[in-house]
């Protein structure tokens, strides 16, 4: 199988690769795919400094650097676009003419929603399928939710990093486990790089949701309320907490929520792992992966545009 990267920044090759409770936690594409061991992988970054710490940490006979995506010149099964989100209909122009019909891009998938239907345009003409990477659409977790018949009367959000990172992952996770929204609003009007909102999903479930900015912390958290039990999802997803109606837990007559047992740890971030382990089988891209629908990723990136608008 061979594989292309366009970009070897964070996302693409740097995020470096860590432990957590005994497993590893792959952050960037380039470490997953040389676990997989694929075939042969090629690398494009314009960056000289980026592709000599590549090839100081990484020695294999498999792997090629490029400066320019014009110099590639085999075939490849997969390609990631892990550039900055602009000019990337180029990109994908110059990928489709090396037989690439299987593509992951980094969110957001573009900064501009002219460049958004181009791109969309662009795979439906090529048919080209096409992953935005949220990586919580792989994880078992959300499966769960998912299938979960009981829905929360409301759900509390608070993010950080802004609307375009973890803000849309958040909305992708909340569109996955309840389906498109009825309505969706800014709460302020003020220009900020994590706005708060609110949504109305189809379902008569409220949502909302607390953008915080000057914060020195990673701030990722959903909270679900139901009529007798609150469910916490903690730091990204590694803390899931389950919370029951207790009375007499504290005073008379009163109820109050007690946790279920010790927190469980859940590896709701192992996005890359989650993510290739569900696409390629076998060395193969997995005929039976479930790709994302253009329908959604253009509603997804409608929806960020409206709120960060």
């Amino acid at each position: 199988m061979k594989v292309l990267i366009v970009g070897a920044g964070k996302a693409g090759a740097l995020n470096k690769t860590t432990r957590l409770n005994g497993q590893i936690i792959y952050r960037n594409h380039l470490d997953v795919l040389l676990k997989l061991k694929t075939t042969e992988i090629n690398i494009v970054d314009h960056s000289s400094s980026v592709l000599r710490k590549l090839k100081r940490r990484i020695k294999s006979n498999n792997i090629n650097f490029f400066k320019n995506l014009n110099d590639v010149i085999s075939n490849v099964n997969l390609a990631i676009i892990a550039t900055p989100p602009k000019s990337r209909i180029k990109v994908l122009e110059k990928i489709h003419k090396l037989g690439c019909k299987t593509v992951i891009i980094e969110k957001p998938l573009a900064l501009k929603i002219e460049e958004t239907l181009a791109i969309i345009d662009f795979i439906k003409k090529k048919k080209i399928k096409l992953i935005v990477n949220y990586p919580r659409r792989y994880d078992h977790l959300t499966k769960k939710f998912i299938h979960k018949t009981k829905l929360p009367q409301k759900i509390v959000c608070f993010y950080g990093k802004g609307i375009l990172n973890y803000g849309s992952h958040l909305i992708d996770f909340l569109f996955q486990i309840l389906g498109k929204f009825q309505h969706f609003s800014k709460l302020y009007e003020k220009s900020e790089k994590s706005p708060s909102f609110f949504i109305m999903t189809k379902s008569k479930v409220p949502i909302y949701v607390i953008g915080l900015e000057n914060i020195k912390y990673d701030q990722f958290e959903i909270n679900l309320f139901y009529e007798k039990e609150k469910v916490e999802i903690r730091n990204g997803g590694l803390d899931v907490i389950k919370l029951h109606s207790k009375k007499n837990l504290y005073i008379q007559s009163y109820s109050h929520l007690k946790e279920e047992g010790k927190v469980k740890k859940h590896q709701f971030t192992n996005c890359f792992s989650n993510l290739y382990k569900s696409l390629i089988k076998e060395n193969k891209i997995n005929q039976k992966f479930e790709f994302q629908k253009t329908t959604d990723i253009l509603y997804i990136y409608k929806v960020i545009e409206k709120i960060n608008s």
